[in-house]
């Protein structure tokens, strides 16, 4: 019996071996970087084709860093900070790298290669597909460390000449075990060979081997359990489920209500009786009343900021009042005024008030300290952009 649960061990060290995690800390924070390089590569390419400004900045400033990106020489890969600095213009593509470079924060998480490289596996960005790239990032790195490509969900994985050795070497291993074990049974007609029960415990000890070393090698299991809990809670199903059953469950879970010192518990129809008696007896209100109550004033549409400036058009409207100075007021239809509204300190130290969109009536950038807006601007929506058409009127003070 010693000599199978030898025979067992030797198996189960076997299946340890192919789920250790050899990747540092400083290769996987190079890994992120690459894959943030190629990422906002995709994504401004393809979100951001139709728009001439964006296009013409991302080649003249970043595209030649991006592609030149490369696993052979890790220390040349843009990092986080030129890449947030370069994108100071563009907020979409700031918030992507800004995501990318936290999964650095994960690498304790994970116990073995293939589950920190899955990690990296972004497929979406404010909607535009990306699956193509993140299967491209995970085949480049696994490729790179010598591994399979076990993480890919549409392909079959292939272990690299270097790990069939391995396996090799192992099972031969094994078999000049089972041989040894084998020779000594047959050496030994006193002893009595394994039974049916031995048999089938080894067996089930192989089989769950086996299928560990398969999740170990085929499926980032890490990975796996996130998105599963992702895609449970953020499920609408589940949610209105959720809530069905908490109401259906209230008179379920409700305490019946002792009164007085009879021992009489109120019961849920009497109770429900009461609550009646009490709504009969209360003055009814006047339908007139009741409209005016349940009419409510409709609330106010979030505040837009504009930002991206070429000469006189802002190429981006949003909600996020980053990188911005300007906000859009009384919009009309194609036509609308802005205002400033930002940092008075950062706007008079940058001098952004430029002659193609504001017109300085008094004071002057020397000394300053606050900027006033004296009468608004006006814009003309074109496309995408906004073009001012009479520029804002502005007091520094």
């Amino acid at each position: 019996m010693r000599q199978i649960l030898t025979y067992s061990f030797l198996i189960f060290c076997t299946s340890l071996a192919f789920s250790q995690k050899t990747i540092t800390k400083d290769q996987f924070d190079s890994f992120v970087d690459y894959a943030n390089c190629k990422y906002v590569a995709a994504f401004i390419e393809m979100h951001d084709g139709n728009n001439e400004a964006y296009i013409e900045t991302y080649r003249n400033k970043l595209q030649g860093e991006l592609q030149s990106a490369s696993l052979e020489n890790l220390g040349g890969i843009p990092g986080y900070q030129y890449l947030t600095e370069r994108l100071s213009n563009n907020v979409l593509a700031q918030e992507l790298v800004n995501k990318i470079n936290g999964r650095k924060d994960g690498f304790d998480s994970f116990q073995d290669d293939q589950s920190l490289i899955g990690s990296l596996h972004s497929p979406e960005w404010e909607g535009i597909d990306l699956k193509q790239t993140a299967s491209e990032i995970q085949s480049e790195i696994s490729a790179f460390l010598g591994l399979n490509e076990s993480n890919r969900q549409d392909s079959r994985p292939d272990l690299s000449s270097d790990q069939l050795s391995e396996i090799q070497a192992r099972l031969k291993k094994l078999e000049g075990e089972y041989v040894n074990l084998q020779n000594k049974l047959e050496n030994n007609p006193n002893q009595k060979s394994p039974d049916l029960v031995q048999i089938i415990v080894i067996s089930i000890i192989a089989s769950l081997i086996i299928l560990l070393l398969a999740i170990a090698i085929l499926v980032p299991t890490k990975v796996l359990r996130t998105y599963i809990i992702e895609q449970v809670l953020g499920s609408r199903r589940f949610d209105n489920r959720l809530n069905a059953e908490a109401r259906n469950d209230y008179w379920s879970t409700k305490k019946p209500k002792e009164t007085g010192n009879s021992g009489y518990v109120v019961k849920e129809p009497e109770v429900e009786l009461e609550q009646k008696k009490k709504l009969d007896t209360q003055p009814q209100q006047e339908p007139e009343e009741e409209r005016k109550e349940s009419i409510k004033p409709p609330a106010p549409p979030p505040p837009k900021y504009l930002s991206g400036q070429q000469g006189k058009v802002f190429n981006l409207v949003g909600l996020s009042s980053r990188n911005s100075f300007f906000k859009l007021v009384n919009e009309k239809g194609d036509k609308a005024e802005f205002e400033f509204s930002g940092s008075e300190e950062e706007a008079i130290a940058k001098r952004i008030f430029s002659d193609d969109i504001c017109r300085i009536i008094a004071g002057s950038y020397q000394n300053a300290s606050s900027v006033r807006t004296k009468n608004p601007g006006k814009l003309k929506r074109k496309g995408e952009t906004w073009e001012v058409t009479d520029p804002i009127e502005i007091e520094l003070t």
